[in-house]
């Protein structure tokens, strides 16, 4: 693993963790997650109904959802929307 030439080097330069990556190497994928983002401005489906998320209250470890229109909050596991993907790794 070391080079024996005295060489201050611990990896041959073939295997550089420094290296820029090669056309053929593409690396390992992305590290990603699916969560279900609850923001005002975003849409989604209540009753079968598309609504639009007014605000977002978090008390005690609870949250509460608010719709456009509907004055009574909401659970979160009432709405209907879909996951945002999160990229994990730095560019």
């Amino acid at each position: 693993m070391f080079n024996t030439d005295g060489g201050a080097n611990p990896l041959p330069p073939t295997e550089s963790l420094l290296s820029p990556d090669s056309p053929t190497d593409s690396g390992p994928p992305p590290r990603t997650c699916d969560m279900t983002l609850y923001k005002p401005g975003k849409s989604a489906r209540w009753k079968g109904m598309t609504m639009t998320i007014s605000h977002v209250l978090l008390r005690k470890g609870r949250m509460l959802v608010y719709l456009e229109g509907h004055p009574e909050a909401l659970e979160p596991e009432a709405l209907d929307l879909p996951p945002t993907r999160l990229v994990l790794q730095r560019s």
